[in-house]
């Protein structure tokens, strides 16, 4: 296990609201409308982004957990080619899956939609983000049947170990039928902002 990784900083999208480092920092107004609410989420952090609001649910969802951790960042100073993303969820792109199936299985109302095709794989959400932040690095989404802190954990320990990797965000995204969760994460290797270790312990404290 490498000790010299740390978590420095995460943010939590459940219920209507946004934890960042654990703390609350946005409560939208309905926790179920899940359009408004992450609208209200991209408002909130003053973003002028309009690819946004093109993206699947998925995509908007990791998409926003990701900036508000970026928001506490310099992303400027980060060794792009050298961050990676590792994700996980249990349903995949199973909800856009749905809706781009619902296009196509009347042969007589046939109209599949390129905008939706393209977000039914799950790893399309990466590269979101990957192309809002000019991230490089290495990268892979897992499915998993549920959140679990040690199948994230030893991935990502992996790619310090064995590649040029020096910082990872990494977390799991989750959305189906309107239900919704996200917990992201930021590693560093070595790094003085922070004094939390990765591991399983810290990782389910912050999940919870």
């Amino acid at each position: 296990m490498n000790h010299n990784l740390n978590i420095t900083a995460s943010c939590r999208i459940r219920d209507g609201k946004v934890y960042l480092n654990n703390k609350e920092v946005f409560n939208g107004e309905s926790s179920e409308d899940f359009p408004a609410f992450i609208k209200s989420a991209y408002q909130n952090l003053g973003l002028k982004y309009g690819k946004f609001h093109k993206m699947d649910s998925l995509s908007k969802l990791g998409f926003i957990a990701s900036e508000y951790i970026f928001s506490e960042m310099d992303v400027g100073s980060l060794d792009k080619e050298n961050t990676a993303i590792v994700l996980a969820n249990s349903s995949s792109s199973l909800d856009t899956d749905i809706r781009h199936h619902n296009s196509i299985k009347d042969a007589s109302n046939f109209y599949p939609s390129p905008a939706v095709f393209v977000y039914t794989l799950p790893n399309i959400v990466m590269g979101e983000i990957c192309i809002k932040n000019k991230i490089q690095g290495e990268n892979a989404f897992f499915i998993f049947d549920e959140f679990n802190a040690q199948t994230l954990i030893e991935p990502i320990e992996i790619l310090f170990e064995e590649t040029e990797t020096k910082a990872c965000l990494g977390g799991w995204v989750e959305f189906l039928e309107g239900k919704y969760e996200a917990f992201l994460f930021f590693i560093e290797k070595e790094s003085n902002k922070g004094k939390l270790a990765f591991n399983v312990p810290n990782m389910n404290q912050l999940y919870l």
